[in-house]
């Protein structure tokens, strides 16, 4: 526990931006909205089913929804280190001491150190895993003996309580079960094929009933087979096999301290006629776990998240196998160093390990959670619709609709075939093509209207990165609709005492909920507005070779960009939007003739009124644009909120 602790602490507070997106299924469940992540047609967005709920009822008596999120993943992982230990029986001094060692060679692995706390669900399979594999362990013991009868079909049952449990935590839990419950017949045969087939189908009856309740309730409440996360995520053809390959290799060697001694000790456990059953219960579903991780290409994560599942078989080789190493002194010995020097090597490489460590620097999230605060104060009343391709803090915070431009929570993108120049684009570096953010669809995303739109991960990038950002971005409309905000907060506390001033880049759909506001003979302006960067044409363009059009278009883009961080949109303490100007004196907005209807004959039928009333600020309208000057007199910064204009 204690080094548990100190592993968990060295990356705090990393909490994932996944968790954010189940915890938003928590938050509307709790607010009565359903097991839905936005207002519109339901879609599973989640991979947790049981992890959302148990997050919700935590909820519902009161407890922050990060905190009951973490935890759970702090009680998860020392009620693992308890049955690890219990695994081993120990009843004398020694044997106490090689209970300790399986416990605390998983505390020092990469997946205990960065996802115990980050609020995901890795914790709760592992201990579900831990329980139902041990309790497959006791039956396999007590019917060991030649003469003893088969197990009883209540016991078989009851072991298959935390598999149904696990069923309903991830939607791959079924291949435990189902794996586990094939390492049971070997054990069993010699009571005869219909006894084992019996007690087999014993054993799978409550995981399947919870199978099939879980789809049943899928197609109703989603109209689905599966998870909307599946159509994102799982890609079943050829080139995710390298990947998946190297990254079980990768994982299996921050954890080796562990895999070596787990390895040792299934031999030992083959080469005893009483323990050598507890063998396929144990390996052939971790086998199983580590050839569909290879299928589906890995992971994308830090710390090699899915490979915590993994953790509660080997820990369990090696108590299993420690419950007869008391009676030997040296063989116990022996174990004990060995278990120290393979728990100071995983704590080593969980600190230099590049994918270990990252989680230890990655804080955006929590800039996610002030510019989700803001957005969310500042448009409370609009409720516009924002579009993000990090799908968890600024929706989670913000509670506005939300749009998820990667598909995790959106069908129609989630189940949109990956265009043909997308690999080339990935190829030249023009697209980010991580594992499990390879969808897109920049047509739908603009049919959808979104209000605002964020690109990339917080606080957000000003040109796209993903493929929804790139399509839409040469879509005419995006040019034609939307208008580039930079939101600058000024120093300010994020969590965990975490802080710093964040310059945040939205786009903003000029007569969306959070833009212009026509009415007959009116016409407001936020503030937000004036000074927003409209490029002249597509900048990131998809895998088109560079062109003198394209380096120039990206230059007026980079120079004005810079021009505009002169001046920039500001949260006031009240929670609105205001453009501040800091530094220079004229800030425009180009409306042109939709809105102004003749531009020349504009300057004369239109009145400006500039809200707050600054001495010395004056606006105007020149060929179909908002100008606001101030003059010389002028203090910096001065604040516009809003400008009216009224039909004289």
């Amino acid at each position: 526990m204690a080094l548990a602790a100190i592993q968990i602490a060295w990356c705090w507070p990393f909490f994932s931006d996944d968790a954010f997106i189940s915890l938003r299924f928590s938050a509307r469940l709790l607010s009565g909205d359903g097991l839905t992540w936005s207002p519109g047609a339901a879609v599973e967005g989640y991979s947790n089913l049981l992890w959302v709920l148990l997050c919700a009822g935590l909820g519902a008596i009161g407890l922050d929804l990060v905190a009951a999120a973490r935890l759970l993943g702090f009680v998860a992982t020392g009620a693992t280190f308890v049955l690890l230990a219990a695994a081993a029986r120990p009843r004398t001094p020694t044997g106490a001491l090689l209970a300790a060692l399986p416990p605390l060679l998983v505390a020092s692995s990469p997946q205990v150190m960065s996802w115990t706390a980050s609020g995901l669900e890795g914790p709760l399979v592992m201990l579900l895993l831990a329980w139902g594999l041990r309790g497959l362990l006791h039956l396999l013991e007590r019917s060991n003996p030649i003469d003893s009868p088969p197990p009883a079909t209540g016991r078989l049952l009851a072991c298959g309580v935390p598999f149904a449990l696990l069923v309903w935590t991830r939607p791959d839990g079924p291949l435990w079960a189902l794996t586990a419950g094939a390492a049971l017949a070997p054990a069993l045969w010699r009571h005869g094929a219909g006894a084992t087939a019996s007690r087999i189908l014993a054993f799978g009856a409550l995981p399947a009933l919870a199978l099939a309740l879980q789809v049943a309730f899928r197609l109703v409440y989603y109209g689905d087979w599966l998870p909307n996360t599946a159509h994102v995520k799982v890609d079943l053809d050829g080139t995710a096999w390298g990947a998946g390959w190297i990254y079980i290799k990768d994982g299996l060697w921050t954890v080796q301290g562990l895999g070596w001694l787990a390895l040792a000790a299934a031999v030992g456990l083959l080469c005893r006629r009483s323990t050598r059953a507890a063998v396929p219960v144990l390996v052939l579903p971790l086998l199983a776990w580590l050839l569909y991780l290879a299928s589906v290409g890995g992971d994308h994560f830090a710390g090699y998240r899915l490979m915590q599942p993994a953790l509660a078989p080997l820990g369990l080789l090696i108590a299993w196998a420690a419950r007869r190493l008391p009676a030997h002194r040296m063989l116990a010995g022996g174990l004990v160093l060995l278990a120290a020097a393979g728990t100071a090597g995983n704590v080593a490489i969980t600190r230099r390990e590049p994918l270990c460590v990252f989680n230890r620097s990655e804080t955006w999230e929590w800039q996610g959670k002030v510019i989700g605060e803001v957005l969310g104060q500042a448009f409370d009343a609009e409720q516009p619709t924002i579009a993000v391709d990090a799908a968890g803090a600024v929706p989670f915070y913000s509670r506005l609709p939300a749009l998820d431009m990667l598909g995790l929570c959106d069908r129609t993108i989630a189940t949109t075939a990956t265009p043909d120049w997308a690999a080339a684009a990935a190829q030249r570096g023009g697209l980010v093509r991580t594992q499990g953010h390879m969808r897109g669809n920049g047509r739908y995303v603009l049919d959808r209207a979104p209000d605002l739109i964020q690109f990339a991960k917080p606080p957000g990038m000003p040109l796209p990165v993903f493929l929804s950002g790139l399509e839409l971005e040469t879509d005419p409309r995006f040019l034609a609709d939307y208008r580039l905000m930079v939101l600058d907060l000024d120093k300010r506390p994020w969590a965990h005492g975490l802080m710093g001033p964040i310059t945040s880049y939205v786009w903003v759909r000029v007569q969306g909920r959070a833009g212009i506001a026509v009415t007959e003979n009116r016409i407001e302006v936020p503030g937000h507005l004036l000074g927003a960067l409209r490029p002249s044409r597509a900048i990131m363009v998809r895998n088109e070779p560079m062109t003198t059009e394209r380096l120039l278009a990206t230059k007026e883009f980079a120079d004005a960009l810079l021009e505009n961080r002169r001046h920039g949109v500001i949260a006031l303490p009240s929670g609105e939007l205001a453009l501040q100007v800091r530094a220079q004196q004229e800030v425009t907005l180009d409306l042109g003739p939709d809105l102004l209807g003749d531009v020349e004959a504009a300057a004369s039928t239109w009145h400006v009124e500039i809200t707050p009333a600054t001495a010395g600020v004056t606006g105007t309208i020149e060929a179909g644009r908002i100008v606001v000057r101030a003059g010389p007199a002028v203090k910096l910064p001065w604040t516009v909120r809003q400008v009216t204009l009224t039909q004289n």
